[in-house]
């Protein structure tokens, strides 16, 4: 059977050739308000483009925080909606100098990806908030 060896490679698994890699950063000072969720990163996905987010960060750049004790409630959101899994993360994941390698997140077509955190406890909590995306886009399947 000739069709027996061909192998059907998955773009949101396997990068494909011809793919954009993207490296999105974004920082914000916490606000004084407490509660009043903050938009640290946007990322607009290129029409015409499909994509996988790869690795991510969400820290802080001061002292004073307390890894799961609510102070900040970080999300990761497309199209405004919380993505699964990423929707009330108590604790810093990675770096902008070293991310933490997720399983891939397929983004699609002019889909809007934002990184936001809420504070809403502790308003003596001031600082620094950063956050980073990483990953890829390929042509979405029948754009030339």
């Amino acid at each position: 059977n000739p069709t027996e060896n061909i192998v059907v490679k998955r773009p949101w698994i396997d990068e494909p050739s011809g793919s954009v890699s993207f490296d999105e950063q974004g920082g914000i000072v916490l606000a004084v308000n407490p509660s009043v969720p903050q938009v640290v990163l946007t990322f607009n996905v290129p029409y015409g483009f499909d994509g996988v987010i790869k690795n991510l960060s969400c820290n802080v750049n001061f002292g004073g925080f307390v890894q799961f004790s609510g102070d900040l409630i970080w999300r990761l959101k497309q199209n405004g909606r919380p993505i699964k899994n990423y929707s009330n993360i108590l604790a810093e994941k990675g770096t902008t100098q070293a991310p933490r390698v997720v399983s891939p997140i397929r983004i699609y077509s002019g889909d809007i990806i934002t990184w936001e955190v809420e504070h809403p406890t502790n308003a003596l909590l001031s600082g620094q908030i950063i956050c980073s995306l990483g990953g890829y886009t390929y042509p979405s399947k029948g754009v030339s």
